[in-house]
């Protein structure tokens, strides 16, 4: 899916899970390539078997509130990623993005708030600058998030794979620069 081989990746995800329909991080792995493909009533159906199988699996909230932003349902979303954070306490990610989907939504003081607190705990422990670009991203502030980028790429941010194909990124597709932060790292757009 990073390589942007969208319909290899999809056939895969199929043929796991084929082969073990019911497993849960199959069904979310699927859902989530949808949401990489636009597909996000596609990715919801994947997300809500998973849930159905175990109403506990933090996964399955978590990318759900991902489908929902991308449709504009953003209370939906909400209600989603907190439930998310509930099972999965003290994750950053989660966090940055509760903090995007606050931006998006514009709800700019949340946003801001979720930067702060990622900031105290970039005192304790890593926090990628992925996480703080995506909600300056989500804001509109599109120097801070590529300066943001440009910082991740230093410290080899793992989510850097993923700027050709996450939705959220789009606003930031037309900039020379991000268009060259995916020459270096090499990844299709």
């Amino acid at each position: 899916m990073a390589a942007g081989r969208t319909r290899e990746a999809e056939e895969e995800s199929r043929r796991v899970l084929a082969l073990d329909p019911v497993s849960l991080i199959m069904n979310v792995h699927l859902g989530w390539h949808f949401i990489y493909a636009r597909q996000y009533d596609e990715a919801l159906t994947q997300f809500r078997k998973a849930v159905e199988a175990d109403p506990n699996y933090g996964l399955a909230y978590w990318y759900s509130g991902l489908a929902y932003e991308q449709k504009g349902m953003y209370d939906d979303a909400l209600r989603e990623m907190r439930r998310a954070r509930q099972l999965l306490p003290e994750n950053a990610v989660i966090d940055s993005d509760i903090g995007h989907l606050y931006a998006v939504a514009g709800r700019r003081r949340e946003a801001a708030a979720v930067l702060a607190e990622l900031e105290r705990k970039r005192a304790r422990s890593y926090v990628s600058s992925f996480e703080r670009a995506l909600i300056h991203a989500g804001l509109g502030e599109k120097e801070k998030s590529l300066s943001e980028m440009e910082q991740a790429y230093k410290e080899r941010s793992d989510m850097l794979v993923y700027l050709g194909v996450d939705p959220r990124l789009d606003p930031l597709r037309s900039d020379p620069r991000f268009q060259q932060l995916l020459r270096r790292i090499a990844m299709p757009h």
